[in-house]
């Protein structure tokens, strides 16, 4: 999870804005999935979307942040598989980049309080 924040903080301060998109995705969906592991001592859904992994969960996450997760999940798609890299290069920029950085960050640091109970 750590890691793959980190690497998304590298890929923003590189100007590779579209795998800060894709690996804040990645540490959200391995966040996700290590609570579900830990919860229910099982096997997470081998699933991306992220308000699939959340809704598999007993989580009061704030709505704030499950509209953010809604449109990370919708986001990493396009940066993920990008029809055009040239218009996928234009949409994530590096505003929109630092926004899903930041966001990303807030919500790894609430799913991580939630671990430590």
């Amino acid at each position: 999870m750590d890691y793959d924040y980190e690497t998304a903080s590298a890929m923003h301060s590189s100007g590779r804005y579209i795998y800060t998109v894709f690996s804040s995705h990645l540490a959200l969906e391995k966040s996700l999935k290590a609570i579900y592991a830990y919860l229910k001592d099982d096997m997470p859904p081998r699933v991306h979307n992220l308000l699939v992994l959340l809704e598999s969960l007993d989580l009061d996450l704030p709505d704030e942040m499950v509209g953010f997760l809604r449109t990370i999940s919708d986001v990493s798609i396009t940066a993920r598989y990008p029809y055009k890299l040239s218009d996928a290069v234009v949409t994530f920029n590096e505003e929109r980049s630092r926004l899903i950085l930041d966001k990303t960050s807030e919500v790894l640091k609430w799913l991580k309080k939630r671990l430590e109970k």
